[in-house]
């Protein structure tokens, strides 16, 4: 039976765009990239990301993929904007 996400009736605020974010997560501590990417992206468009801690743990989970497909420069790129989104 799948979990449904609709009438958060103990007020935890999870959401499929939380749900999108965490599995991206898990797929880059698993070392899955491309499935990272894909979760990670997903959650992007469910969610605004205006939330400055929300958006910084996205860029960092987004810069750690990249660094895993071996694409340095936008790795770099994607933690530089975690360091001002911090900042």
């Amino acid at each position: 039976m799948p979990v449904s996400l609709v009438g958060d009736i103990y007020r935890t605020t999870f959401n499929r765009s939380k749900a999108a974010g965490y599995e991206g997560s898990c797929y880059t501590l698993l070392r899955q990239p491309e499935r990272a990417l894909s979760a990670l992206n997903e959650a992007a468009v469910l969610h605004d990301l205006s939330s400055l801690h929300r958006r910084s743990m996205h860029l960092a989970d987004k810069g750690t993929v990249y660094a895993q497909l071996g694409d340095v420069q936008t790795a770099c790129a994607l933690l530089g904007e975690v360091l001002d989104v911090t900042e």
